[in-house]
């Protein structure tokens, strides 16, 4: 009766000064306008949606985009922790400022 081993914890993230900020207006840049297609809908030009995931909840994120995918809609993902950030990505990703909850 062996218990598995505990998986190794994700390296945290450690930002330099003004990388944080510089990151939170790349991604705010690329996905502001709502939906994907920017110019069908210009008088959304400066709206961004944003959700929030962790990655023990990473099934409701899913189900969500799902939703979201349907209405063609563009959004930036506030991760809760470095494990969701490094699997949504610098071009998704906002990382969070403060305490990071997993």
């Amino acid at each position: 009766n062996k218990k598995k081993p505990e998986p190794e914890p994700e390296p945290e993230i450690v930002w330099r000064p003004g990388e944080l900020e510089a990151q939170i207006r790349k991604v705010a840049k690329l996905r502001a306008g709502l939906y994907l297609d920017k110019s069908a809908h210009p008088g959304f030009k400066s709206t961004l949606l944003v959700t929030a995931a962790n990655f023990a909840y990473l099934p409701f994120y899913h189900n969500w985009r799902c939703a979201a995918s349907r209405f063609g809609l563009d959004w930036a993902v506030l991760a809760n922790d470095d494990k969701v950030y490094n699997y949504f990505g610098a071009d998704r990703a906002i990382p969070v400022v403060g305490k990071k909850v997993s």
